[in-house]
């Protein structure tokens, strides 16, 4: 699940250079999301069927991280799925983003993968204190998302140029997309540290 989940973020990375490839990546990235849901399930079905085995708490706990990450990195796919849906529908609509706001989302891009990427090679290898370390590429991720969405919001109120609508909701959904794959990376975390 984790590889398909990063090959959504190259290709992310690769629309915000060019979006010319934007139609196919959209096509293959809900394709890709649609094989992580059928991954979702199989793995659920399966660690679910190994929890009514009468195992070691161990074992039950170590089932259950299972199940938690592989619900966590399902919603994850959601998200960056969502992410490159309000990217075409921006294009379909024919608005352009600034170069600001598409660094932005370049740059939010990145740093979430890298914090992905973290968490996945922590539950890899069971390493909790990667896990405590990454908490800080959380904090940063927040505190860029806050600084363009009040940035945002203060362009929007002081720009004497009307800000096209589908623009201003569709940045600020893109925003909270990336928002929301980051709290599913930090849910992994809370479950790792609990244990």
């Amino acid at each position: 699940m984790a590889s398909n989940i990063k090959e959504v973020f190259f290709k992310l990375e690769e629309l915000y250079y060019d979006d010319s490839k934007l139609e196919t990546y959209c096509e293959e990235i809900n394709e890709i999301e649609y094989k992580l849901d059928l991954y979702e399930k199989e793995v659920s079905d399966a660690n679910f069927s190994i929890l009514n085995k009468g195992l070691q708490a161990s074992y039950v706990e170590q089932t259950r991280g299972n199940l938690i990450t592989c619900d966590e990195y399902e919603t994850i796919s959601d998200y960056l799925a969502r992410v490159s849906n309000g990217l075409k529908r921006l294009k379909t609509d024919d608005i352009q983003l600034t170069s600001i706001k598409k660094e932005t989302l370049q740059k939010l891009n990145s740093m979430v993968f890298d914090f992905f990427d973290d968490i996945n090679k922590a539950y890899d290898t069971n390493n909790k204190e990667l896990f405590i370390v990454s908490i800080k590429k959380y904090t940063a991720i927040k505190n860029l998302y806050k600084e363009a969405r009040n940035e945002h919001f203060a362009n929007e109120a002081t720009n004497n140029d009307i800000m096209p609508s589908k623009l201003s909701t569709g940045y600020m959904d893109i925003l909270n997309y990336y928002r929301r794959a980051t709290d599913h990376i930090y849910n992994i975390i809370e479950h790792f540290a609990k244990i």
